[in-house]
């Protein structure tokens, strides 16, 4: 239930930055659901949709990531 006097929109708001709290902006590097690891500036980083966010290629390849090959 929303309580009376909270904006519909503040609470949407609040839900989609909250979903990745240690990134404000894009993250670095996004793990793909296939584990690859995709670097800020690479070819499809901005097609990646549905990641895991890390701050560090060394992070991401850690966790069972693997470098994309282009």
């Amino acid at each position: 239930m929303i309580k009376q006097g909270i904006p519909l929109s503040a609470l949407l708001l609040f839900t989609t930055l909250s979903a990745h709290p240690v990134f404000a902006s894009e993250p670095q590097v996004k793990k793909s659901k296939t584990n690859i690891c995709h670097p800020k500036g690479g070819r499809y980083y901005h097609k990646t949709k549905n990641y895991t966010p890390y701050n560090s290629m060394e992070a991401c390849i850690q966790s069972g990531g693997r470098a994309a090959k282009r």
